[in-house]
């Protein structure tokens, strides 16, 4: 939820409106759910490709693409702060799930359409993860 907030809320959308819209796709099945205390939300692999399209055709698609990799770098940026002070099991439960998304991120950023100088902080702040 946080990691989706994070990408597509903004000043048209408010984080709201991205918590309703994930409650309806859930009750359609678009997405689903893994996980009873700590939820996490997946797209349907088919689901994201439509999606993909949606974003290209409307121009979009770079825009959260960015947001997308900038919110895993901060997110990884304080994963390699708590690196320090929490267990190792519960630093790995915090994160681990992450690496989808910060492989995603990483890939675009080194892409001809990503941000290099944003791939190369993803993957330094990443260390922990790696290791």
């Amino acid at each position: 939820m946080e990691s989706a907030t994070a990408v597509a809320s903004s000043a048209d959308i408010p984080s709201a409106a991205v918590v309703e819209c994930l409650s309806q796709l859930v009750e359609k099945s678009l997405i689903t759910v893994d996980g009873a205390a700590r939820a996490k939300y997946r797209l349907l692999e088919t689901t994201q490709l439509y999606a993909r399209e949606k974003m290209q055709s409307r121009g979009v698609l770079r825009e959260y693409s960015l947001r997308h990799a900038q919110h895993h770098r901060d997110l990884f940026v304080r994963a390699e702060i708590e690196w320090e002070t929490l267990p190792t099991a519960e630093w790995v439960a915090l994160y681990a799930g992450h690496l989808e998304g910060l492989r995603s991120a990483v890939n675009w950023s080194f892409s001809p359409e990503g941000d290099p100088s944003l791939g190369a902080a993803l993957t330094t702040s990443a260390v922990s993860l790696w290791m």
